[in-house]
């Protein structure tokens, strides 16, 4: 997804992590295929709960971290996600926690860039396995629709062996 549809004479690129050969599977069609592309459409708004993220999960750790309400959600983003900036974050600005899980977060950190409808707002580092503060003052969230999460690599549970989780994930995400 964009923060605003392209200009005229814009490019979009489009990166496969994955190609195949129907040939191999008894197809005779001997070219390597990526994914098929049909017309492009632009939403004038996201979905509600908002675009890259996994579902919401219950249960952050145990026990529970101080700032966490005992029935706290988290999210996992993937390489980008995006929410609506709602009327409390305006009013009041933007609180969370991020926390990165990926297998080698100790020897190579995560950055997290945030931005207010594609205005770079902020980056958070993530090093350690601990959950992060992350603050937005109202200010900068004051006339904007979007925040948007763009994580700096993404890693996969069940590559890395810790479990079947198949999607590649970002940090998780946690609104006390």
């Amino acid at each position: 997804y964009c923060f605003a549809e392209p200009a005229v004479g814009e490019q979009l690129n489009i990166t496969v992590s994955r190609v195949w050969n129907p040939q191999k599977f008894g197809v005779k069609w001997g070219r390597i295929q990526g994914v098929a592309i049909r017309k492009l459409r632009f939403f004038d708004e996201i979905p509600e709960d908002g675009i890259g993220f996994v579902s919401p999960l219950r249960n952050l750790t145990t026990p529970l971290p101080a700032w966490a309400k005992p029935d706290q959600q988290y999210r996992w983003t993937g390489k980008r996600a995006t929410i609506h900036i709602d009327d409390i974050m305006k009013k009041h600005g933007f609180k969370a926690y991020l926390r990165s899980k990926h297998p080698d977060i100790i020897e190579n950190s995560v950055e997290v860039q945030l931005f207010a409808d594609g205005n770079f707002v902020q980056t958070v580092i993530l090093s350690s396995l601990d959950w992060s503060p992350v603050s937005i003052t109202r200010s900068r969230l004051v006339g904007k629709k979007w925040l948007t999460f763009q994580v700096s690599r993404t890693w996969n549970p069940r590559i890395s062996g810790i479990s079947n989780e198949k999607r590649n994930l970002g940090v998780e995400l946690a609104v006390p």
